[in-house]
C-alpha cells in the first residue's frame, strides 16, 4: 500500500511538471507595446491603418455602410431618396424600416443610440492615435508623422461630419482620456451652451481655473479663454 502511494505521488509530480510547460503561452496574434511603434511602417499600421477597420462593420449600427442599420441607412431611408418595400414579413424587421421612412424613430431607438456610440468610438480611437503620434514626435526622428497625423485628422473630421449632419450640435471630444459622458457633464457644470475645437492631438489642453482637465504633451503658445462676469 505504501509503495502504491509513493508511485501515485511520483505520477502526480510528473503530470504537474508536464502541465506547467504545456500551459505557458506565447501568443502569435498580439504585438507587445514596445514592438507596435518600432518602425515607421508599424506606426502607420497601428495608428492610421487600423482606423479604417471601423468604416465597415459586421454588426448592426457599427459601420457607414447600408442594410446594417448604419449611417447610410439613417441618412437615406429617413428621406425620399430611397425606400425599402415590405412584402409580407420580408424586410419588416419589427417595423424598423417603416419607422425610418415614416419618421417614427426617436431617442429610444437602439439603432440611433448605437450609431451615436459608434461614431464617437472611432473619434476617441482617432484621438488616441493622435496622442501616440504626438509622443512619437518627441521620441523618434520618423519623417512621415506629419502625414500620418493629417490622415488621422481627416478621418476624425469625416466622423464629426456625420455626427453634425445627423445630430446637430454635438460635443467635441479631442482627448482619448476623457469620456463622452464626462465631457458632457463637465460642460453642463460649467454652464456651457456650445464648444469649439481648434486643434487636437498632443497639442490639446483644457484648463478650468488653474486645473488641467485635459493635459497637453507639448508646449503651446495660442489659447482661447472663456470667462464669466
Amino acid at each position: 500500500m505504501r509503495k502504491l502511494s509513493i508511485l501515485s505521488y511520483i505520477f502526480a509530480g510528473l503530470m504537474l511538471s508536464s502541465c506547467d510547460g504545456y500551459l505557458k503561452e506565447d501568443p502569435r496574434d498580439q504585438l507587445y507595446p514596445e514592438d507596435a511603434y518600432d518602425t515607421p511602417q508599424n506606426v502607420y499600421l497601428n495608428t492610421v491603418a487600423s482606423l479604417y477597420n471601423y468604416i465597415g462593420g459586421y454588426s448592426d449600427s457599427q459601420g457607414l455602410q447600408g442594410t446594417y442599420r448604419g449611417v447610410y441607412d439613417l441618412n437615406t431611408f429617413t428621406t425620399d431618396e430611397a425606400m425599402l418595400p415590405t412584402r409580407g414579413g420580408d424586410w419588416y424587421d419589427g417595423g424598423f424600416w417603416q419607422g425610418l421612412f415614416l419618421h417614427k424613430w426617436g431617442t429610444n431607438s437602439d439603432a440611433i443610440q448605437a450609431t451615436w456610440e459608434y461614431l464617437y468610438k472611432v473619434i476617441v480611437l482617432s484621438n488616441q492615435s493622435l496622442e501616440i503620434l504626438g509622443e512619437l514626435r518627441q521620441k523618434t526622428d520618423y519623417n512621415d508623422l506629419d502625414r500620418y497625423e493629417a490622415e488621422v485628422r481627416a478621418l476624425r473630421a469625416m466622423y464629426y461630419y456625420y455626427l453634425v449632419d445627423m445630430f446637430g450640435r454635438v460635443p467635441l471630444i479631442v482627448s482619448s482620456s476623457m469620456t463622452i459622458f464626462a465631457a458632457a457633464q463637465l460642460a453642463k457644470e460649467l454652464g456651457c451652451s456650445w464648444a469649439m475645437s481648434f486643434d487636437g492631438g498632443g497639442s490639446t489642453c483644457m484648463r478650468v481655473g488653474f486645473t488641467n482637465v485635459i493635459s497637453s504633451s507639448r508646449l503651446f503658445s495660442t489659447a482661447l479663454c472663456a470667462c464669466t462676469n
